[in-house]
């Protein structure tokens, strides 16, 4: 949790470039999730592609891969899902903060359907490159559910 604040800070502080964020814009992220519970450990690697249908709605599909460490106990799944992202913010800004909605199928050693919320921003410290962190809450539907933050990189074109 402490390397997710630093990134945050270092985020915030670095911010170079104007939030480059307009209708039709195409967004390529990966990134990453660690979340640690009493007794085990989630991490997440993901990459997701987005279209902006307009100016602040963002669609489109994400590939997860997800190792979960209890004890003993340990599983991988993979999770193939969409998402739907509200983006706020000014043209002139540095950042662009969102929230969203997020749904996917695991397969695996854990399956199921995953259901999420998430809020975070992304960060422009180039042209067409940003930093993304983000906090989530995910649950499933074996009443499972997790909240943690992830950090990300995406490139717009």
């Amino acid at each position: 949790m402490r390397h997710v604040l630093l990134l945050s800070a270092f985020v915030v502080l670095a911010g170079t470039a104007d939030a480059q964020v307009y209708q039709g814009l195409q967004e390529l992220n990966g990134g990453g999730a660690f979340t640690s519970f009493d007794g085990g450990s989630i991490f997440t690697l993901s990459a997701s592609y987005g279209y902006f249908v307009t100016r602040s709605v963002e669609l489109g599909p994400t590939l997860q891969v997800t190792r979960s460490d209890a004890g003993s106990f340990s599983t991988t799944s993979g999770v193939v899902g969409g998402f739907g992202h509200l983006h706020f913010g000014g043209r002139r800004s540095r950042s662009v903060p969102f929230l969203g909605l997020e749904i996917g199928a695991a397969v695996g050693d854990a399956e199921g359907v995953l259901f999420g919320v998430v809020g975070g921003g992304k960060f422009f410290v180039a042209e067409g490159a940003a930093l993304t962190p983000a906090a989530f809450f995910q649950f499933d539907d074996n009443g499972n559910s997790q909240f943690g933050a992830r950090a990300g990189v995406s490139a717009f074109f």
